[in-house]
């Protein structure tokens, strides 16, 4: 029951979990074990890939907690 949403050519609608304004580049689900996976891609300068891993952590917790929160 995996299904999967990339944001290609349209804007990616986040899964009715919960409302946010962010857009992952891939949404993986599972509505049976109720399992969500986020993928955000970036493409950092090599001296930059600790930090950019960082900032896009950061941007994606809250999220994260909402969804867990939510079940």
């Amino acid at each position: 029951d995996w299904t999967l949403q990339a944001d290609l050519d349209k804007k990616l609608q986040f899964p009715d979990i919960v409302q946010t304004s962010l857009r992952p580049d891939i949404v993986i689900q599972s509505t049976d074990t109720k399992r969500l996976v986020i993928v955000e891609l970036t493409v950092p300068w090599e001296e930059r890939c600790q930090s950019a891993y960082e900032l896009k952590k950061a941007k994606y917790t809250d999220l994260q907690t909402l969804c867990t929160e939510s079940g």
